[in-house]
């Protein structure tokens, strides 16, 4: 009965879908969103054991939907972790779990290209995806817990557990509704914080402010469908003028990423109407030149244009997934990074690039830490030749950046120079990045080669040269490096 009921809402759902322009798996995702925001909000009338039973089961409600029968695998496969964290000796936190929640994670990676090569279909590696991430961070969160504060990093020490969750507690946080079909990732300690919070602030005004926010990502988006699709222009481009080959790259990369920044600030805007994303008391709030002049324009911009402080003082930002601005204006590729699946991009933070180094060294991530923390990503991301280029060129670029940043910026900081560096930097990165985000969405080398040799693999030669330039200025003595400052 279950079966047919599914199989007949994917039937009368596949008109929609197609009117749309999207995959049915896509358009059930997007209808439990939707669905789920009025749910949300009643999430904060609840006690905390009717809050726990409600957000685990709405999920895996929407599990069952979206996905149908390959969620009994999801489930499995996320209950096997929880256990092996459970029950397996501490060592093994760092070494057996990771290599059992990726190994998993590779077999349903390994399915979907056997049975579905080059589809952006959704299905149940979406969600693996984001549980892998959670309780791998719940196993390092275990580790840490018999580590003293002072010898972990700040992250580290507001990730560490207080005690190890229930079954229930875990079914909950891994299948909390407003996340379980597009993230963001959620470490327990701040689910076990929200769940048990019965003073939760009044979250109207950020839900509604974060749901101004999807507007104009929104009417962005609808603008996409004008374009050609990124495979069907490749054959054109050789009658296009060079120009406008990087000019129509650039645009459509933009673009590309609104869809994005819509769906992903839609969730974020379930957890703000639950309270998940509550994040404490703000510090009050400089004039507006004084927080500029400390911050700089674009952080300011960023975070006044957001639902990150409500009227009241109350924060939101705990649960961010998109920047856009902090993207679309960024002062340095760490920034758009940060600004990018922002929960994804601190658990690559924390749980990778920072985690090799520890506090009382005093030292920093060596360069090659950052290359390392870029593999890990793609292989997260699957198997697709595409984004292995992707993330190998994202860690070239940002070497080159940190770099240039180094050398140069001090010189030029209290220059009429440094608005023409800032533009400088913005038009280079935000072109960088989307002739290279373009390159993750065809998955395919062959096109990937195509599509940079239409380009003349300048998005390759920019980092190159910036980084051997670097080093021959240095090398020659007409730039040295600022004098570290003595602790």
């Amino acid at each position: 009965t279950i079966g047919f009921c599914l199989n007949r809402a994917h039937f009368m759902l596949s008109p929609l879908a197609e009117s749309v322009g999207l995959d049915v798996s896509q358009l059930k995702c997007f209808l439990c969103l939707v669905v789920g925001l009025p749910l949300s909000f009643l999430t904060r009338f609840m006690p905390p054991t009717v809050r726990l039973v409600f957000n685990g089961g709405v999920g895996l409600l929407w599990c069952w939907i979206i996905y149908g029968f390959s969620m009994v695998y999801l489930f499995a496969s996320s209950m096997t972790g929880f256990f092996a964290i459970q029950f397996l000796p501490r060592p093994m936190m760092k070494s057996v779990v990771p290599t059992i929640l990726f190994a998993q994670l590779c077999l349903t990676h390994i399915w979907r290209q056997w049975t579905d090569y080059g589809s952006w279909t959704t299905d149940i590696s979406t969600t693996q995806m984001i549980h892998t991430l959670s309780l791998m961070a719940l196993a390092y969160n275990r580790y840490d817990m018999q580590i003293p504060d002072e010898k972990l990093h700040p992250e580290e020490k507001k990730d560490k557990l207080k005690a190890f969750p229930t079954i229930l507690e875990a079914v909950s946080w891994l299948f909390y509704f407003p996340t379980v079909a597009t993230g963001p990732t959620m470490m327990f300690e701040r689910y076990r914080a929200y769940v048990y919070n019965t003073d939760l602030p009044s979250t109207l005004e950020p839900f509604l402010f974060s749901l101004m926010q999807l507007v104009p990502t929104y009417l962005v988006m609808a603008t996409e469908g004008r374009f050609y699709g990124v495979q069907e222009a490749i054959p054109l481009m050789a009658s296009w003028p060079f120009w406008y080959t990087c000019g129509w790259v650039w645009l459509r990369g933009a673009c590309f990423r609104y869809r994005y920044y819509f769906i992903f600030n839609m969730s974020s805007a379930g957890t703000i109407a639950s309270g998940a994303a509550y994040n404490g008391k703000a510090d009050p709030r400089l004039p507006l030149a004084q927080q500029i002049k400390q911050k700089g324009i674009y952080y300011t911009l960023t975070h006044l244009l957001s639902a990150d402080v409500d009227s009241k003082g109350n924060r939101w930002d705990g649960l961010v997934s998109m920047r856009p601005l902090g993207f679309e204006l960024p002062g340095s590729p760490v920034v758009m990074i940060s600004s990018w699946n922002c929960q994804v991009a601190r658990w690559m933070r924390v749980y990778v690039y920072e985690r090799g180094v520890r506090p009382e060294s005093g030292k920093r991530p060596a360069d090659v830490q950052m290359l390392k923390t870029q593999m890990i990503s793609a292989f997260w991301h699957g198997f697709y030749p595409a984004y292995y280029w992707f993330f190998f060129w994202i860690a070239v670029t940002v070497h080159c950046a940190k770099m240039i940043r180094r050398l140069f910026r001090p010189l030029i900081l209290d220059t009429p120079i440094k608005p023409v560096y800032d533009l400088a930097g913005i038009i280079v990165n935000t072109y960088l990045f989307s002739a290279a985000g373009l390159c993750f969405t065809l998955l395919d080398l062959g096109l990937v080669w195509q599509l940079s040799k239409a380009l003349l693999f300048i998005p390759q030669i920019i980092p190159i040269a910036g980084i051997l330039f670097c080093m021959a200025a240095q090398a020659s003595g007409l730039v040295r490096p600022p004098k570290k400052k003595a602790p």
